[in-house]
Parts: structure tokens; C-alpha cells; sequence
């Protein structure tokens, strides 16, 4: 499973793909919540599972999301 990392920079947020130095997708000058739903868009666009790894502004770890939510091996029933 592919794991992206939606992190801030400098002049908004970037969209990468772990392990690779250039960044998959820019966001200069948007919010957090535009660049995340245009970052779920990219990564819902293929057919592969990933996991979707989403910093605070401080670079901090928040959350992590999994597409399809099917591929989470931690889903939880409720």
C-alpha cells in the first residue's frame, strides 16, 4: 500500500509520496481542508489502496486516513 503524506510549506501544503523527495501535487495559498480534499481526489483516482498520512500546520502528525476505507486493516465496526 502507497503512503502519502499531506504536509504545510512555506506558501501552503504538498501532497508526497513516502520515500520520494519531490512532491506528487502543490497547494500554494490554499487551506488545509481545499488541499486535503483535492489530495483524497488524487489518491481515490486509482485503483490502488493508500494511506493518507495528514500533518498539522506545525508538521506535526494528525491523522492517518486509508482509501478504499475496505483496505484499512484497522478498521474498526462502529
Amino acid at each position: 500500500m502507497k503512503t502519502y503524506h499531506l504536509s504545510p510549506t512555506e506558501l501552503g501544503w504538498k501532497l508526497t509520496l513516502e520515500g520520494f523527495d519531490d512532491p506528487v501535487e502543490t497547494y500554494p495559498d490554499h487551506t488545509k481542508a481545499d488541499a486535503l480534499s483535492r489530495s483524497i481526489d488524487i489518491i481515490t483516482s486509482t485503483s490502488a489502496a493508500a494511506s493518507l498520512r495528514i500533518h498539522r500546520t506545525d508538521g506535526t502528525f494528525e491523522e492517518e486516513r486509508t482509501y478504499p476505507r475496505a483496505a484499512d486493516p484497522v478498521a474498526s465496526v462502529g
